[in-house]
Order: C-alpha cells, then structure tokens, then sequence
C-alpha cells in the first residue's frame, strides 16, 4: 500500500497487502500464476486478476474487486527535499467492502494483494525497490476522515503539520494512521519501524 499526496480522503487510498518476495518481479508479473485473497488460483492475465475492463473488476469471488495502484511524482519539498517518483513494479491487489452506511457509502473495507514499486530520487537517479505488503482495514468516518490499520510493511507520505517529519514512509509492523478530513495525517498506533525513504535516497 502506498499513500503519497495529501487529497480528499477516500481518493488517497492506493492498498496492497500479501506477502511478495523481492527479485524478479518482472518475470513474475509474466509467468507467476496468481492466487485471489479467497484461494482461488487463476493466470496472469486472465479476468480474475487482470482488472482490464469493467468485467473484470468484480471476477474475483468472495466480493472482492480489482484495486491498482497508481505511479506518482511528488515534486521537491512536498515528501522529500528532492522530486521523488514512485513507480509500481508488481501489482494484484484486491479490495472489499466489509460494512456500508445507510446510505450505501463504505464504512469499513478491507484490502490486501502484492504490491511492489521502485521508488526514484529524480535529482541523483538513485533507487530503491520496496515490496509494500501487509493488510490493511480502513474505517471510514462520516466527516471524510478515516483511520487505516495497517500490518505492514506499507508506504505513506507525511507532510508539514502531520505527526512525522515530511517524508515517504515504509511503515513495517503494526500501525495505525488516522487522516483526518482536511488530510493531516497522525499516527496513533505505532508498534513497528519506519523508513524515511527521503533519507535513504538522499
């Protein structure tokens, strides 16, 4: 899971969650065949993982949906001193709706599926590759806020005014951040380590 830029709540959330091990993601992605958070095993490409369509979105059994994560290019002083750029190597994630409101709106969802992403220091070259695997529940509020429990290891950004130092995080272990409404991000459980991937790349 990746959360990098502040932005209205819900459109934050880019999740993953499974264990993937590093090293030849490419042949992974091409070859690996893939197994659905409910067991079921299916082949690269085809429409229970390939999300490519709208009928592939729902193909999954067990409720659950296709989720992508999406690159991004946080410009410097937002996350790090430097432009960082955040590429995804190896992607099958899955999201479900747990418990709705009334109104049919989430209020809780889970997600899980390997994600693994190559994250760049535009002004030097240097990368690092990290495998951002955990699981992840999200509790939405209904004031737009929501907290994210996370069993990491996952990726979120924090800016000027939230509860870390601004950077981009791999967060591993147990936490959990809370992004309230306006997208402040404060960490409230935090039984594990964090990377400041501004500093690795530094």
């Amino acid at each position: 899971m990746q959360l990098p830029a502040r932005s209205t709540a819900r459109a934050l959330i880019t999740a993953t969650v499974a264990l993937l091990p590093l090293g030849a993601v490419a042949s992974l992605a091409a070859a690996t065949p893939v197994t659905t958070p409910t067991g079921t095993t299916a082949a690269p490409g085809s429409p229970a993982v390939a999300g490519a369509g709208a009928g592939a979105q729902k193909a999954a059994p067990g409720g659950w949906e296709r989720y992508h994560a999406q690159p991004f290019t946080a410009p410097a002083g937002t996350l790090c001193r430097f432009t960082v750029h955040s590429e995804v190597l190896f992607d099958q994630e899955y999201v479900r709706t747990t418990e709705t409101y009334t109104n049919g709106k989430p209020k809780t969802q889970e997600f899980v599926g390997p994600l693994v992403v190559r994250v760049v220091n535009r002004t030097s070259g240097r990368s690092v590759v990290r495998d951002l695997s955990g699981r992840a529940i999200a509790d939405y509020g209904r004031d737009g806020s929501f907290d994210f429990r996370i069993q990491g290891p996952a990726a979120v950004g924090f800016h000027p005014g939230d509860s870390l130092r601004p950077g981009f995080y791999v967060l591993r272990g147990e936490h959990v951040v809370r992004f309230a409404a306006d997208g402040t991000r404060t960490v409230l459980v935090d039984r594990g380590t964090e990377e400041n991937l501004c500093a690795t790349l530094s």
